[in-house]
């Protein structure tokens, strides 16, 4: 039993070991996941820092005037010249770990009869779990090779180009009536 126990953590160990990326992650059900970004009408969520040390985030509405707009339970209005740091966030990456472990549960059901026959459920669940974790680990780095977010700093064309209003906003749109979806009025943490 205690040679279970050790494969068993052995095998854990090893589907966690992919399991830093480098994503930031967005509050959830504000950015879609990465196949749908461009179905989404909506701007990628953004943490804005000022030259005074504020934190501003919300959904990144765009430019107008050199004027950055980010909504969340507010409209803020930022200078583009007193903006000192920032990042925008446009998709969620999917997470392959959770896929792994769903689909061992069944390569596991066979450990039930252990008692019964010995040793083979154990060398069966072993062999398919190796399986299981190679077909989910090149899944895992395919999706860590994206980046789901672009600095303010490095480029200001990618930035803004997962804005609401990648173009700018038209001059005839009352930024006043504008709202930000569910899930935009959370600050997250960094």
């Amino acid at each position: 039993m205690k040679l279970f126990f050790c494969i068993l953590l052995i095998l854990l160990l090893l589907g966690f070991t992919n399991c830093s990326n480098k994503f930031n992650k967005a509050p959830k059900n504000s950015v879609p996941m990465r196949t749908k970004i461009d179905k989404s009408p909506y701007g990628g969520y953004t943490v804005i820092y000022d030259r005074d040390n504020q934190v501003f985030y919300g959904e990144l509405i765009g430019s107008r005037n050199d004027t950055l707009v980010i909504i969340n339970s507010q409209l803020n209005l930022l200078p583009m010249e007193n903006i000192a740091s920032g990042k925008v966030i446009y998709f969620q990456p999917y997470n392959f770990i959770n896929i792994w472990l769903y689909s061992s549960i069944p390569t596991l059901l066979p450990l039930v009869h252990i008692a019964e026959y010995g040793g083979a459920p154990l060398l069966f669940t072993l062999v398919a779990s190796g399986f299981n974790m190679l077909g989910a680990l090149p899944a895992m780095g395919i999706e860590n090779e994206f980046k789901n977010y672009h600095t303010f700093e490095d480029d200001r064309l990618s930035f803004m180009k997962f804005s609401r209003f990648p173009a700018g906003i038209p001059p005839q749109l009352d930024l006043n009536q504008l709202s930000a979806p569910e899930g935009f009025g959370v600050m997250i943490k960094e």
